[in-house]
């Protein structure tokens, strides 16, 4: 298995189910920016997903975008 296609495919889920979240809470509000980053630290979001899915997201956010980028 590769790696770096692990964590893309990883980022790729997280958006997938984080843009899910946000269609059916109506407890999440949209930030001004729709990117995976903007949608996953506002505060209604970390709230909602507690501490644990937060980091874990932004662990993924990170190693998905180095395995774009680079």
């Amino acid at each position: 298995a590769d790696p770096r296609t692990a964590c893309f495919y990883a980022r790729r889920a997280l958006e997938l189910a984080v843009a899910w979240a946000y269609k059916h809470d109506a407890a999440l509000k949209l930030p001004y920016q729709d990117n995976l980053s903007a949608l996953i630290h506002e505060s209604s979001f970390k709230i909602t997903a507690g501490e644990a899915v937060f980091n874990k997201a932004k662990v993924i956010t990170t190693l998905g975008n180095r395995a774009v980028h680079s």
